[in-house]
């Protein structure tokens, strides 16, 4: 099966970047089939993709969506790198955390189910690997697994730990909720930090999640009028001088 990534870089700052180049370097055995753009921004040789993005003014995002086949490898497990003028101002050389929540709005009674994955794009092992996520006190926990290491919760507080991360390897966690009170803010906001014995400074992934209700009078959703505002952010740790830089997966 085919599937595609989207890596996005955003610049923050007010001032113009020039020469801004994006260069992905595919774990081997994936096979790269297309990008968008294509030739001749983003060419493609022996698994490294490599595109010359030019400028990008200040508060503006660019992005070069990936098809490869992954031949059963780990999708994000890349390394990636950005640069402006030779620079490099982020790479892709540690593990990461992104976050997600499923739906991305919620009413009174409504379940939701957090995601959050951790990826070591690295040839290196992570060693006592920590996840810690605090779920806001409005939610009851229903469940919580994880496909690696050890679960464990105490009051709204999930706690993953593992004791080795392999190179290009990752795990998924998965936390069952309820909203069970009123919650007056539209926007919930809600934060996975990673750590581990390598890099012992947490990396977070925050989500934002959007609070519906059903007005009574017609059961109109308050949706409909928040939809254009909903904040589905995977912040996935990647900060480095003026640049963010998140990855997010659909696969096709």
């Amino acid at each position: 099966d085919d599937d595609t990534y989207t890596i996005t870089i955003s610049n923050p700052g007010l001032a113009y970047v020039t020469q801004l180049v994006l260069t992905e370097q595919l774990r081997p055995g994936m096979s790269f089939i297309s990008s968008n753009p294509g030739s001749p921004t983003c060419q493609q040789i022996e698994g490294r993709i490599t595109c010359q993005l030019g400028t990008l003014a200040g508060g503006a995002s660019t992005g070069v969506r990936i098809e490869v086949d992954p031949a059963g490898l780990e999708l994000l497990s890349g390394q990636t790198t950005v640069s402006t003028n030779g620079q490099t101002v982020a790479s892709v050389d540690r593990p990461y955390i992104a976050k997600f929540a499923a739906p991305g709005f919620v009413e009174p009674g409504g379940e939701i189910v957090w995601t959050i994955q951790v990826i070591n794009p690295t040839n290196r092992v992570a060693s006592n690997v920590q996840v810690v996520d605090v779920i806001p006190a409005e939610f009851e926990i229903l469940a919580a697994t994880s496909t690696r290491g050890t679960i464990s919760q105490q009051g709204q507080q999930v706690t993953l730990r593992l004791a080795v991360l392999a190179p290009v390897d990752a795990l998924t966690i998965t936390i069952q909720t309820r909203l069970i009170t009123e919650v007056e803010n539209p926007i919930i906001p809600n934060r996975a930090c990673l750590s581990s014995r390598e890099y012992p400074t947490q990396r977070c992934a925050e989500m934002n999640l959007l609070r519906v209700r059903t007005l009574p009078a017609t059961g109109e959703s308050w949706w409909g009028q928040w939809r254009l505002t909903l904040l589905v952010a995977a912040f996935i740790g990647l900060l480095c001088a003026t640049f963010l830089y998140w990855r997010l997966r659909r696969t096709t």
